[in-house]
Order: C-alpha cells, then sequence, then structure tokens
C-alpha cells in the first residue's frame, strides 16, 4: 500500500502540472492575439496607404490603431479631406476613419516648363485631377508634333487646388515663339516667365502679352526674360 503521503505528492504536482499547462496555453492564446492585432494594423495600414497614393493623397500620413485609422497631413480644402476619410474607409477591416489634416488653402498646384532651343519641352509639378494631367499632357503632344520631344512629370497630388494652368500655360507658349530657353513656372498666385529675346522690342512686345495673360487669370507676373545684347 503507497503510503499517503506519496499519494498527496503525486497529486499536488499533477495539480501544478495542470496549472502551468493552462498558464502556458493562455499565453499562447494571449500572444496569437496580439501578433493577429499587428498583423490586422498592418496590413490595413499598408491597403490604406496604396489607396490614398493611388488617388493622389502621396503625403498623407496613415496611423493605425486596432482597426481604427487615422489621417494626419495637409490638404487644400474640406472637399479633399473629406475625399481622403471615404477613401480610407473602403478599406476592407476599417472600422473608423478619423481625419486630423489640416486645411490650407495655399496648397496649390503648380508646373514647371522649360522648352529648349529645337523645340524639346521638359515639364514637371503636380495637379489635382488625372483629367487635367491627360489634357495637358495632349496639348503638349500636339504642341511639339513637328519641334522636339516632350519629358513629362507631372504627378497626380488630390491635396492640391484646382488650378486652370493648362489654360495658361497654353496661351503663354502662344504667346513665346520668339523666347529661347523659355522658362514657365505657374502656381500659388503666381506665374514666372524667364528666356531670352534678341531685342528690345520683342523683349517689351512679349512682356505686355503676358502680363496680360497673368492679369486675365489674376496671377502675379515674375519677370525674368532678357534680351541678348543685356545677356552680353
Amino acid at each position: 500500500m503507497r503510503p499517503q503521503g506519496s499519494f498527496f505528492f503525486l497529486e499536488t504536482r499533477t495539480t501544478n502540472l495542470l496549472w502551468l499547462g493552462l498558464l502556458g496555453l493562455v499565453v499562447i492564446f494571449f500572444f496569437m492575439l496580439v501578433f493577429e492585432a499587428v498583423a490586422i494594423e498592418s496590413r490595413i495600414g499598408s491597403q490604406v496607404d496604396q489607396q490614398l497614393e493611388k488617388y493622389g493623397f502621396e503625403r498623407a500620413e496613415v496611423v493605425v490603431s486596432g482597426r481604427d485609422v487615422a489621417l494626419v497631413g495637409t490638404v487644400s480644402s474640406r472637399e479633399a479631406s473629406q475625399r481622403a476619410v471615404q477613401i480610407a474607409k473602403s478599406v476592407e477591416g476599417v472600422r473608423a476613419v478619423i481625419t486630423q489634416m489640416e486645411i490650407d488653402p495655399l496648397r496649390h498646384s503648380h508646373l514647371r516648363l522649360r522648352r529648349d532651343q529645337i523645340g524639346g519641352i521638359e515639364i514637371n509639378g503636380e495637379l489635382a485631377s488625372v483629367q487635367a494631367i491627360d489634357d495637358l499632357k495632349e496639348y503638349l503632344s500636339i504642341f511639339t508634333a513637328n519641334d522636339g520631344t516632350v519629358v513629362f512629370e507631372v504627378k497626380h497630388a488630390a491635396e492640391v487646388t484646382e488650378s486652370p494652368w493648362l489654360a495658361i500655360v497654353s496661351e503663354i507658349l502662344s504667346l513665346t515663339e520668339n523666347i529661347e530657353n523659355l522658362l514657365i513656372e505657374v502656381g500659388a498666385y503666381r506665374v514666372v516667365v524667364g528666356g531670352s529675346v534678341s531685342t528690345s522690342e520683342q523683349y517689351m512686345e512679349a512682356i505686355k502679352q503676358i502680363q496680360d495673360a497673368a492679369e486675365k487669370y489674376e496671377l502675379a507676373l515674375i519677370n525674368r526674360l532678357a534680351t541678348i545684347d543685356r545677356l552680353n
């Protein structure tokens, strides 16, 4: 017959092992939940980032807590902020979206265009809509069809303001055929025009026409034109 003390010892040891096993299962389950939550946050953050970038909100910062998303950054209008929220909400698994985006009406679209001596054009910048980019690209391809190539590096940025840059760029290009090494910069209520012309008469005529165009679009003109004789 086994001594009673030995039986009590075995029973206690078995109970302790059971409790340790149960505790181990609880710990494993806890870490599984933690890892799953981290994986969900990572997936949601990545997908929200991708969707915002797809629709032009490249500067928006995404902060994820569980299934809740906070958007941080700067946009040009309340409408742009609401659009970013809608895009984030469309991602599967997102429970709520909080916007902490600041409204800055000075966040303007902008373009920088250079035309070389053989008619080739290089242009970069940001526009608020894909349609505006397509329209600009189509216009430049027609404009340079017989003269040179177009290097087009204009990006879609939904957080910037809509602006009539195609109209002002096309008008200035049509007025500046005699300007060599033409530079046009538009954005933030101003237009910069640079380059060189052969004579003072061409200089005065170009400045008057460009100034009239700038006033029509309510833009301040920054003149960086020069005549060849001044450069020499």
